[in-house]
């Protein structure tokens, strides 16, 4: 009776230590990087919207038009072609932060087409030096806007911003919804002010912090070579109601990064925008399952674990229920997270096997 009671004494203390010792590891942040990794071998692609389209800035289209940064009067041009078959909203991926190289008349252009649009243009902002610490955006960065004469038509004219978040292997997971000004007023992010004019209603997040549920590989999204529509009166047709993404995926332009789809391949900025649209629109969402609750089911594998030494006769059953008690576990978590609910793989069954 004194042996039972020592071992189940022993089997409990040994459960709790391991629930301990894995709990700190998981609050530190240890084997995050290996949490990402098996997450991304999870990751499925999901339906694209029909009425998605990127106008690609790829390299035939600078071979055909000339030299990397065009003049204003390019996107004049194509701004006063879609008018004729206007689409849902036209979201500009470009910073025009710069007087034009070709001169002020070349920036008039441009203005002149903006103040006179008849559908609504989101143009993209960049936050310079952004910080996230403990989950949190610090307040201590500036904006690249674009030139204020091109701002002057508030009706049709937004302005949003571009920022992804990028985790410490370098791939693009996350954004933020929105970003303070320094008068403490919100920007909001490009794609939600995208899919806000796109149809969205409302978005449903605890966290300004988002995760990025993408629907494709790199390529996934429609593209459409930029200098096309100055040639075809059908793709011009076709963009009526869409919503139009306008961007760099010239890899010449250096402005991609690694995604989960990646597997060494990046993706343009502007199809990563466009993904969290799609995202936004269809409904799509990760739920990270809190602090609190992942702790707790650290210490409860861990004592599952080891009290299965304790109602089991011998070595080999204990171990074999052990086995297909963390079968079941792992089966149960990529359940959840195909169903958009993330539970943290690595520490948990870490705890169980420890234990």
């Amino acid at each position: 009776m004194k042996k039972n009671i020592i071992l189940k004494y022993g089997y409990l203390i040994i459960a709790l230590f391991a629930g301990f010792i894995v709990s700190i590891s998981y609050t530190g942040g240890l084997f995050k990087g290996s949490e990402y990794f098996f997450e991304d071998i999870l990751v499925s692609a999901k339906p694209i919207r029909s009425d998605i389209v990127i106008l690609s800035i790829d390299s035939d289209s600078i071979f055909k038009i000339g030299q990397w940064p065009w003049s204003r009067k390019i996107f004049a041009e194509a701004v006063n072609l879609l008018k004729k078959n206007p689409p849902k909203v036209l979201a500009i991926d470009v910073v025009f932060a710069e007087p034009s190289r070709f001169g002020e008349a070349d920036d008039a252009f441009l203005a002149l087409e903006f103040k006179n649009v008849n559908f609504p243009i989101v143009l993209s902002v960049e936050a310079n030096s952004l910080q996230v610490l403990k989950g949190e955006i610090k307040n201590t960065y500036s904006f690249l806007n674009p030139l204020s004469r091109f701002l002057e038509n508030k009706e049709k004219i937004s302005l949003a911003h571009a920022n992804i978040l990028l985790d410490q292997d370098g791939v693009a997971r996350k954004f933020p919804l929105v970003l303070k000004n320094q008068d403490e007023s919100e920007l909001k992010s490009f794609s939600l002010q995208v899919a806000e004019l796109g149809g969205l209603e409302k978005i449903s997040s605890v966290s300004n912090i988002v995760r990025i549920v993408y629907g494709a590989e790199t390529g996934g999204i429609r593209r459409i070579p930029f200098w096309r529509i100055f040639n075809d009166e059908n793709i011009l047709s076709g963009l009526k109601d869409k919503i139009v993404f306008l961007g760099v995926t010239s890899p010449d332009l250096h402005d991609e990064h690694l995604t989960p789809f990646s597997r060494g391949i990046s993706m343009p900025g502007v199809e990563i925008q466009a993904n969290i649209v799609n995202m936004l629109l269809s409904g799509y969402g990760f739920k990270e399952i809190p602090v609190l609750i992942t702790i707790i089911a650290i210490f409860a594998v861990s004592i599952i674990a080891s009290f299965s030494f304790l109602f089991l006769n011998g070595v080999f059953k204990p171990v074999l229920a052990n086995f297909i008690f963390g079968f079941i576990l792992v089966v149960v978590m990529i359940i959840f997270f195909t169903e958009g609910v993330v539970i943290n793989f690595i520490h948990i069954n870490i705890a169980w096997m420890l234990a």
